[in-house]
């Protein structure tokens, strides 16, 4: 509820013990897809990926990563799908960049995104994220995809 994630918040803004990170990250990403989808439980994912960034916060990045597309469009979870985005917008690492273009487009199915209201928003946030050389990637890998078809 909302007294508690104040109370996770506080605790994610004083805590410099790793052991109580990892306990608290090994908790997360046990009941991750859970937690992105509450109502409540968004702001705690948003609120780590702000605080602790990329390094921290791997496991609970590779499961969004894992269900990028799922997630993209429910209306809690697409939340932390677009704090992600910023996150990883701000950051040197392009290979989770890569790895989630190439789930969003190529691995997930792109009309339904586009049709979902939440998914579409993403989608459209993705492509703002892009390089000229992505969105070259993504073409040619959707023609392909298409022709297969």
């Amino acid at each position: 509820d909302a007294n508690g994630v104040c109370v996770v918040k506080k605790f994610i803004n004083g805590n410099t013990d790793l052991t109580y990170r990892h306990k608290l990250l090994k908790y997360m990403k046990v009941h991750c897809i859970e937690i992105i989808q509450s109502s409540y439980g968004n702001y705690v994912i948003q609120h780590i990926l702000d605080e602790w960034g990329i390094v921290y916060a791997k496991d609970i990045i590779d499961v969004i990563l894992d269900n990028i597309v799922s997630l993209s469009m429910q209306k809690f979870s697409s939340n932390v799908v677009e704090k992600f985005m910023d996150v990883i917008s701000n950051d040197q690492r392009t290979d989770i960049k890569a790895l989630m273009f190439r789930n969003l487009f190529i691995k997930g199915d792109v009309s339904s995104l586009i049709k979902n209201k939440y998914g579409n928003y993403v989608l459209t946030k993705a492509i703002k994220l892009m390089n000229d050389d992505d969105k070259t990637e993504i073409k040619q890998s959707l023609l392909k995809k298409k022709d297969i078809c």
